[in-house]
């Protein structure tokens, strides 16, 4: 679909180069069977009668189709976002953005209003934006709110896609976020806050109920500010993406610093966790003992609270030889200042640890680097 300008001389060659770009950044699918690498589960179609036709709206601002060529992709988000969390939102790519307050931050499943974004090498095609309109964690799906998906003189509405797809998730985290969203249908998912704003607006409910040991630590940590991003029981295996939230969120509130950008960018700009050899930040899976030892040093280093490493006490684990050699200083601090012990079963440095246990860490951590 191509813009169609009756302009004269400069003037007129600027706007179809502009319009041209705008095509080339967001080219719409022509078809209801989308490309293997952007499929379409779902789709409903609704006939374009007019310039300026609405064929969708939500939260009050409206997807908008002209007869031939119209408002790309970019043109919904950016409205939507102005419109409901009163941010300007820059899209020449990874979306960011470039007024008012908040950031935007990658997430591995989307709430209603946060942005997707596939770039062409991901989609096979040209760059699309849209919005999540809902989720359905059940089904693995999301259903969109966007803008130039036509298809001979249609308008795609309320298409579904498998939430594991070429899009990537940005969801906004800042004093903006709160704007209401108003999808009753959806599932609940507990949005990190701003750690430096205190943990009371944390609805611990989501994480169940907590062993009787670790209760007095879930209060101060929630107390502290420190337990926003976790989904994850307290009884299940804390995955190494809430494990780096946390991290963060004690960071941050250690030293006054706050940094912008996905909880993996913000850990690895603290110094606090990285990915794998390959570049794999691995989010979804869980941490070990001797990993979790490992980023809390880090984090009291960054405090100016860790002491120098003493591996003798490891002397004290019946399976020391297990811990790796990376993870020896680590272990060692958290044992000589009496922050992590044996299990019973020695060290136990490959053994998994849980959302209570790490929340019970972090409190540790946290009240003998500021006491």
């Amino acid at each position: 679909m191509f813009h169609i300008f009756i302009l004269k001389g400069r003037e007129s060659m600027k706007r179809i180069c502009a319009g041209l770009l705008a095509l080339l950044l967001c080219l719409t699918a022509l078809s209801v069977t989308a490309l293997a690498s952007d499929t379409t589960l779902d789709i409903r179609y609704v006939p374009i009668t007019e310039d300026g036709f609405v064929a969708d709206t939500m939260d009050g601002v409206d997807a908008i189709y002209n007869l031939w060529g119209g408002p790309d992709c970019a043109d919904l988000v950016i409205r939507y976002y102005d419109a409901v969390f009163g941010v300007d939102v820059q899209l020449g790519g990874v979306p960011v953005v470039t007024g008012g307050e908040g950031w935007l931050e990658e997430t591995d499943v989307p709430q209603r209003g946060d942005i997707l974004y596939a770039s062409a090498a991901a989609r096979g095609n040209s760059t699309h934006y849209a919005l999540c309109k809902s989720v359905d964690e059940a089904a693995g799906t999301v259903t969109l709110f966007e803008q130039n998906w036509v298809w001979d003189g249609q308008a795609g509405v309320d298409r579904v896609i498998p939430l594991d797809s070429c899009y990537t998730y940005y969801t906004l985290r800042g004093a903006n976020a709160d704007a209401p969203r108003s999808d009753d249908s959806q599932p609940v998912r507990e949005e990190p806050s701003d750690s430096w704003t205190g943990g009371s607006d944390f609805d611990l409910s989501v994480l169940g109920t907590p062993s009787g040991w670790a209760e007095s630590y879930v209060e101060r940590a929630a107390d502290y500010g420190v337990l926003s991003g976790l989904t994850s029981g307290y009884q299940s295996a804390i995955t190494r993406g809430e494990f780096a939230q946390l991290a963060v969120n004690a960071a941050e509130i250690l030293t006054g610093e706050y940094y912008y950008g996905s909880v993996s960018d913000r850990a690895e700009s603290l110094g606090l966790m990285f990915g794998d050899g390959k570049g794999n930040f691995r989010l979804n899976d869980s941490l070990t003992r001797q990993e979790a030892a490992v980023i809390c040093t880090r984090l009291m280093r960054l405090a100016g609270a860790a002491p120098e490493a003493d591996t003798r006490v490891l002397s004290d684990y019946g399976d020391a030889a297990e811990i790796a050699g990376w993870a020896k200083d680590g272990v060692g601090i958290m044992t000589q200042m009496g922050l992590m012990g044996g299990t019973g079963k020695g060290f136990s440095p490959k053994a998994t640890i849980t959302t209570e246990q790490a929340i019970t860490l972090f409190v540790r951590v946290y009240e003998k680097t500021i006491y």
